[in-house]
């Protein structure tokens, strides 16, 4: 395995052999405990997520209940179109429930 640091992480693939030929290998990396350096504790359901990327699981798990339930209908707020802006009814309660965090009952 050959091991680099990333911001923190300690990242590892496994060693390629003499072969000239790109191939994508996979990366574990595994997060710097942050405690001492912030003072804040990281989540324990963080550790319970699998490697990789969320949206495939979540598309399997929707399709799993859609046919288990065909008539169920359901929103998706998945990433959306990143090539429209973002509506101000949302961009408004953001900024409102952000400002609403300044304060010790936030």
């Amino acid at each position: 395995m050959n091991a680099t640091s990333v911001k923190g992480a300690r990242c590892a693939a496994p060693a390629r052999s003499g072969s000239t030929r790109r191939v994508r290998l996979p990366v574990r990396c595994q997060a710097a405990s942050t405690e001492n350096v912030t003072g804040v504790k990281r989540n324990p359901n963080l550790a319970k997520l699998g490697a990789g990327y969320l949206f495939p699981e979540i598309g399997r798990r929707r399709r799993a209940h859609q046919e288990k339930n065909p008539d169920a209908k359901i929103i998706s707020l998945g990433i959306g179109d990143t090539t429209e802006p973002i509506p101000s009814v949302i961009t408004d309660a953001l900024q409102a429930a952000a400002a609403g965090l300044n304060t010790p009952e936030g």
